[in-house]
């Protein structure tokens, strides 16, 4: 007798850990409610609490669907419902990510594995700030190789991703170039899906800034599209750089006097490149940061 009165007050102690569940509790259930609908109420629970501990990138249910109970306003009675798992930002949300799947891990809540710098930490806080108020930013960070520009920049995305639903597009400027390049001989129309995925994202992140080897076509045709759209539909852009903004004028210019085969385009350097850099400060909201620190990948080989 003792034994069964101590299995029914453990089963009764664990069931109401379950009935404590935040998004249970608000439904008010009666105890004939509870007694119908305890084992759905056990899978919810565990249910959130798994998805919880899982990394962010995995859900409990490989749909990324959530169930839930519901109560109808009406009739009051209880119903099952569903709903897509937080999580799913990160995937849905990115229209374009030129990153691998592991970096959707990347989180600015995480410790680093170094002592921050000041200059670092005064980032990492203006990056927290514009998640917390839910706004964009510009910004332009620059700094040597291997300091963790981009470690930063792609944990910023997946906070804006997954705690803020914004759409974002992120893209390795090199890369993207390539990209462009290729489809026009293999499929043109893809072209015009990358160019406007660039303009209409809430957040838009131009990596590598300075690296791309690119003809004035590309610069006129493609990043001032972007650039005017952006700019006059007050989007932002983040750029990421090895190089200080006050540099980047002279190494557009003999980026394009390598790459541009025709007269006119070399004749008109000066102007293509104007009107980008007059663009890009606007764009960036004349914020700029840089690490004052060495490099991390230097760090670890030494």
């Amino acid at each position: 007798m003792f034994h069964s009165v101590k299995k029914e007050s453990h089963l009764k102690e664990n069931f109401d850990k379950y009935f404590n569940l935040e998004m249970i509790r608000q439904l008010n259930l009666s105890n004939e409610e509870k007694n119908n609908w305890k084992y759905v109420v056990k899978y919810i629970y565990n249910q959130e609490e798994k998805c919880n501990h899982l990394p962010r990138d995995k859900c409990y249910n490989s749909s990324f669907i959530h169930i839930i109970l519901k109560r109808n306003f009406k009739t009051k009675q209880l119903y099952l419902s569903s709903f897509f798992c937080p999580k799913k930002n990160l995937l849905s949300n990115y229209l374009i990510r030129e990153f691998p799947n592991n970096k959707l891990l990347l989180s600015l809540s995480e410790p680093t594995r170094i002592t921050i710098k000041i200059d670092e930490k005064k980032i990492n806080d203006f990056l927290l700030k514009s998640v917390n108020d839910n706004t964009e930013i510009g910004l332009y960070l620059y700094g040597v190789t291997g300091i963790g520009k981009t470690h930063k920049i792609i944990s910023y995305c997946n906070e804006m991703t997954y705690k803020n639903k914004k759409k974002v597009a992120y893209i390795f400027l090199p890369q993207f170039v390539g990209e462009i390049k290729n489809n026009f001989s293999e499929n043109p129309s893809n072209n015009k899906t990358l160019i406007t995925n660039c303009c209409v994202a809430e957040i838009l992140v131009l990596d590598d800034f300075g690296a791309e080897y690119a003809s004035a076509w590309f610069y006129l045709n493609v990043l001032l599209v972007i650039f005017n759209y952006r700019f006059e539909n007050n989007k932002k852009i983040i750029f990421i750089s090895n190089f200080e903004p006050k540099k980047i004028v002279n190494i557009m210019k003999k980026k394009l006097l390598l790459n541009s085969s025709s007269k006119f385009d070399r004749e008109n350097i000066d102007v293509i490149v104007s009107r980008l850099v007059d663009r890009m400060w606007k764009l960036f909201d004349f914020k700029v940061a840089s690490y004052n620190t060495k490099s991390r990948r230097t760090n670890k080989i030494s």
